[in-house]
């Protein structure tokens, strides 16, 4: 069990740097008029999940294309641990610089992204979430 505890602690510190960086990004968003999107941002902060994967844990990426027509997910993750497994289909929203995040998108298909990401989720068993890349006056940790 300690090995368990030891990964996702691991999981746990990589999370606080992933927020660090993230909130400095998005403070950067609004400070320098360049604008690093949140494709952009969910893309880094996979790669360095995709790099903690273990046997207790995975993240698989969406295309934009999947995430519109299939999932209305930017990327799923699965924790297994003892033959159990969790899974969640993740939707990403940055603060925008009206303070705002846009959760009532909808494509041009016409199906709204939360209402295709909770259908994904229930016929999938899947946990359906949001990861909100924020930024606020104080930096985090």
């Amino acid at each position: 069990m300690r090995g368990h505890l030891h990964q996702f602690s691991g999981l746990c510190i990589a999370f606080q740097h992933m927020a660090t960086r993230t909130w400095h990004r998005v403070r950067n968003n609004h400070t320098t008029g360049i604008t690093l999107r949140e494709d952009g941002i969910t893309a880094l902060n996979l790669q360095d999940l995709y790099k903690l994967q273990s046997q207790e844990f995975t993240v698989f990426d969406s295309t934009p294309h999947v995430e519109s027509s299939t999932t209305g997910a930017d990327w799923e993750w699965w924790f297994i641990q003892s033959g159990k497994h969790i899974g969640a289909a993740v939707q990403a929203k940055i603060l925008t610089t009206t303070q705002d995040y846009d959760i009532a998108y909808v494509p041009k298909n016409g199906y709204p992204q939360i209402r295709r990401l909770l259908d994904y989720s229930k016929s999938n068993g899947l946990t359906p979430m949001y990861c909100f890349y924020n930024r606020w006056h104080v930096p985090p940790f």
